[in-house]
């Protein structure tokens, strides 16, 4: 199967995408690279993580940041993030994550709502499978013109967009071991 990444483009901002093959695609017909916008904000950080708080994700920009996936994100990339809003939380769990952040199990969560490469609402509901930044594959299906992933989280919000990433809001935090899920 061919994956297809997006790269930013200004032109983004006023509603218009450009498709190019990645490096993960089975065959290339390469076009000349865009340059991604830039990408950083005053704390030298991904544009995603301000995106995903001013649209009310700030539990899971917490996380990231805590647990050092915030740092690790390349500036120079594009990313697509499947962000669980904040009532998917158990605050519980959230208080052991805060106490306990290089857990590495914990950021093997986390980094399976992150792809590399933008991929709009449009592309979700042609896309089956795409490996996630764990190295796990999310599964997305769509029934009634909902995309769903795995099969239990549907995607509430689509197309956030951040200066160089797309965020969809999720219902619940994704997890590669519930049933449905392919490693």
């Amino acid at each position: 199967m061919k994956i297809i990444s997006l790269k930013l483009l200004p032109a983004f901002l006023c509603g218009s995408l450009f498709l190019h093959s990645s490096s993960k695609a089975e065959d290339s017909t390469s076009a000349e690279e865009p340059t991604p916008l830039a990408a950083t904000t005053e704390k030298g950080e991904h544009a995603l993580l301000p995106t995903l708080e001013t649209s009310g994700y700030t539990v899971f920009a917490e996380l990231l940041r805590l647990t050092g996936i915030a740092a690790e994100l390349d500036i120079t990339k594009t990313y697509t993030c499947f962000a669980p809003n904040n009532d998917a939380f158990n605050m519980e769990t959230v208080g052991k994550i805060r106490s306990n952040p290089e857990d590495e199990e914990v950021a093997a969560l986390l980094r399976y709502h992150l792809i590399e490469g933008l991929l709009p609402e449009k592309i979700l509901i042609i896309s089956r499978r795409v490996e996630s930044l764990s190295g796990k594959y999310l599964l997305f299906w769509v029934s009634d013109g909902k995309v769903s992933i795995n099969k239990y989280s549907e995607i509430a919000k689509t197309d956030i967009v951040a200066t160089n990433a797309v965020i969809h809001g999720v219902s619940k935090i994704l997890n590669p071991d519930v049933p449905g899920a392919i490693p």
